[in-house]
């Protein structure tokens, strides 16, 4: 699970709730199959887990808090289905999850 914008493994657990929304937008063909794209995302999740559960790893203060982040990013389409990714992300509560920006690349499949 990632939630960006917030710190590694801030919610941790077997019950939990996690929700990526993004906005892309096409910005420029670069060739034939090839395309910049920028994109904006909220990204939003949380554990349900009981307070005593011994075998889950502690994941930090107010880790049964919702935890949330918002940034921005580029993709670089260099085919109909492999893309470079990088985002940046901010927490919405820097006190809980993390001061400063978080960075996230990707080179992998479209989806």
């Amino acid at each position: 699970m990632t939630i960006r914008g917030v710190l590694w493994q801030r919610a941790v657990g077997r019950q939990l709730f996690y929700s990526n929304w993004e906005l892309r937008y096409r910005a420029r063909q670069l060739f034939r199959s090839g395309y910049l794209a920028a994109s904006a995302f909220y990204d939003l999740g949380r554990t349900f887990d009981p307070a005593d559960a011994r075998d889950l790893p502690d994941s930090g203060p107010g880790s049964d808090s919702w935890h949330a982040g918002v940034g921005a990013g580029l993709r670089i389409a260099l085919s109909d289905t492999f893309i470079l990714a990088l985002d940046l992300g901010w927490p919405r509560d820097p006190d809980l999850d993390g001061q400063g920006v978080k960075v996230y690349m990707g080179l992998d499949w479209l989806f």
